[in-house]
């Protein structure tokens, strides 16, 4: 079965987005685990990430964090 993974990247209000579905995710069978976050650091792509705390709440919320990064130097993020 193929699975949904919201991407949070152009979320405005990323805790009201994060309680949706969780609300939706109790009146469903097939649940949201995951969310795709992208991190860019403005070179690679341009940069529409602005720090970790998306992937704080994330987590805070239940949720895996399915994490894309869009850099030119990928070992330096880490």
């Amino acid at each position: 079965m193929n699975k949904i993974l919201p991407s949070i990247l152009d979320v405005n209000d990323l805790e009201k987005f994060l309680q949706t579905i969780a609300i939706l995710n109790d009146k469903t069978e097939n649940k949201i685990c995951k969310m795709h976050v992208d991190i860019m650091d403005g070179v690679f792509v341009e940069n529409k990430f602005e720090d970790l705390t998306g992937i704080e709440k994330v987590k805070e919320h239940g949720f895996l964090a399915d994490v894309h990064l869009m850099v030119e130097e990928p070992i330096e993020m880490a």
